[in-house]
Parts: C-alpha cells; structure tokens; sequence
C-alpha cells in the first residue's frame, strides 16, 4: 500500500525537482534590479552573469526607519546591552548601504557571499551619550535654561563591515523579461568605526573629550563585533536587459 501511494506521488516530486532545477528562461548577462532588504535597506542595484552558474552584483541603497530599529531588536536578541541600544535607536537616522553579492547557480536557485558596507549617521544629546558611557541614568535636565549650552548634542557615524550567506531563488514571469528574485541571509558585522562631534567646536578640542570619544568607539566596536548578527529577507523585481537567451 505504501508503495502504491509513493508511485502516485512520484510524478509530482519529479515535477516539482524539475521545476527547482530547471534553467530561468528570463536569465541574462547584463540585469537591473530593485527591492528591499528587510530589515537593512530599500536598494537598486545590477547583477552580471559570467555564464550559467556564476553572477556578481553590486547594489547600493538607503537604511531608513523604521529599518534601522529592527537592526537594534535583532543585536538585542543576540545580547546587546539594552541601555546602549537605545542610545543608538535615538541616534541613527539615515545610513547608506554598499553591497557585493558573488552568485553561484543551479538552476533557478542560487547560493551566495554577501559583503556589505554601511554607514549610519545621527545625533544623541551629551546626556545619553554620557548614559551609554556610565551605564547609568542621569536626572532629567530638559528643564534646564540654556540647555543647549549644558548639554550640547553630538553628531554620530558608524560604518560597519558585514559579510554573511545566503539562498535565493528566481521566480520568472513568464513572456516578460522581468523575474522576481527573493532571498534569505544571514550576515555579521566583523567590522566598525565610530565618530562623534559635538555642536560646540571648542568642546570637541578637549583632551578629555577626545579621549571619552575614543572609549565610546572602542564600546560600540566591542558590542557590533559581540552582537552584531543580522538575518535578512529580501525581494527584487530584476529587469533583463538582453532579453531571454
């Protein structure tokens, strides 16, 4: 009986590898291609074929909110301190992303190497950049006259430095030549710097800042490297230039 019920099965398992391993009918040398990698960055990019297996694509994008707090939750769940985590929630606003993805495929499926560079700019008030320092909370000074001048705000940057895996898979649409690309990832940051700047020019001239700077780097470099863990799903709509071969 169970033998019977797998031979009814087996035209739909051949079927079904057949469809996985079958070449793209929309593959191309030259594509363009726009999507999201969720939750790291709204991208456009092009990809390269070298021949029917390899491919290198280059993309370039934008790490926006509310992208940049499900990067926050995600090193939270790998253990980043949580009074640091919202000290960068608040800071980081705007990041730029670079990524280069080599490709091997098989058939509509294919693994990949992805490398990327992102660079996270902001501002945090002196108070919660002294609370991420301290690893402490400070009394509220909002009410205090002359804020600005007590407690200055500092412009950040980090760029980091990722690399990961993945697996994607090409979904053609058929008499077009447009295919939909999605992918899973996992990536880490092996990588960073940081710099901060303060609104007051001659604050930032002090040994004593420049040194609590250069801490604030090395505790934001530890944390990247010691939570710095990033899944990622994406989705692309590719263009192919030359047409289906």
């Amino acid at each position: 009986m169970k033998k019977v019920k797998l031979l009814k099965c087996l035209p739909a398992i051949l079927a079904l590898v057949t469809c996985l391993l079958s070449p793209v009918q929309a593959q191309d040398r030259h594509n363009l291609l726009i999507g999201t990698q969720f939750p790291v960055q709204w991208t456009a990019g092009y990809e390269y074929s070298f021949d029917e297996n390899l491919s290198l694509r280059g993309q370039f994008g934008l790490l926006t909110p509310p992208y940049d707090k499900f990067i926050i939750k995600s090193m939270e769940a790998f253990g980043f301190n949580r009074k640091y985590s919202r000290a960068l929630d608040e800071s980081f606003k705007l990041g730029i992303v670079a990524t280069l993805v080599p490709q091997y495929r098989f058939g509509n499926n294919y693994i990949m190497v992805q490398g990327q560079y992102a660079s996270l700019s902001g501002s945090i008030t002196l108070q919660r950049a002294v609370e991420l320092y301290l690893d402490t909370s400070l009394p509220d000074l909002s009410g205090i006259p002359f804020l600005p001048l007590l407690a200055p705000s500092l412009t950040t940057r980090s760029n980091l430095f990722l690399a990961g895996l993945g697996y994607g898979r090409r979904f053609p649409i058929p008499d077009t030549r447009f295919s939909v690309h999605t992918e899973v990832a996992f990536s880490k940051i092996f990588g960073s710097g940081n710099q901060f700047q303060s609104n007051l020019g001659t604050l930032d001239n002090l040994s004593l800042v420049q040194n609590y700077y250069q801490q604030m780097n090395n505790r934001l470099k530890d944390s990247y490297r010691r939570y710095g863990y990033v899944p990622s799903l994406s989705v692309y709509l590719v263009y192919h230039l030359d047409g289906s071969r």
